[in-house]
């Protein structure tokens, strides 16, 4: 419950930043913003890394099954749309992430590689990835979030 909550908290601290600086903020600002020091926010991220994974899977299939209308939707012309919908915003939040954060998201989802191996190839530690990989799903959760808000 407490990474939950954690992770919940630097989510809205991100998305606040965001809409009140017209950008993404740092890493720095988020830790200002939430008054705890970077090694702490560090912290939550890694713990929150499971946390955010199933948590952005949850938001993607809640929002696929928001648009459902009965047994055979998941063959419909909507469900098709929203699913190339989903997919483009994906695309853009994925597009919007920092350079290292594209790298982590890509080598975790499209290569299948695990923390300790994707810390080899990057030369930095596990936690560090694993921080690098939750910051860019809250990313990405926010804005998957600010698309079906608008």
């Amino acid at each position: 419950r407490t990474v939950r909550e954690k992770s919940k908290k630097i989510e809205e601290a991100y998305a606040s930043l965001r809409e009140n600086l017209f950008r993404e903020p740092t890493y720095q600002e988020i830790s200002d913003k939430l008054e705890l020091s970077p090694e702490k926010v560090g912290e939550y991220l890694s713990a929150a890394h499971i946390y955010n994974m199933v948590s952005l899977e949850e938001l993607l299939t809640d929002q696929m099954e928001s648009f459902s209308m009965g047994e055979n939707s998941n063959q419909g012309p909507q469900f098709l749309l929203l699913k190339k919908e989903l997919s483009n915003v994906l695309g853009k939040a994925v597009d919007g992430l920092s350079e290292k954060e594209r790298l982590v998201i890509s080598l975790f989802y499209y290569e299948d590689l695990k923390i300790k191996d994707i810390a080899k190839i990057m030369e930095i530690t596990p936690s560090r990835v694993s921080q690098i990989h939750s910051l860019a799903l809250t990313k990405m959760k926010v804005k998957i979030n600010e698309y079906f808000k608008a």
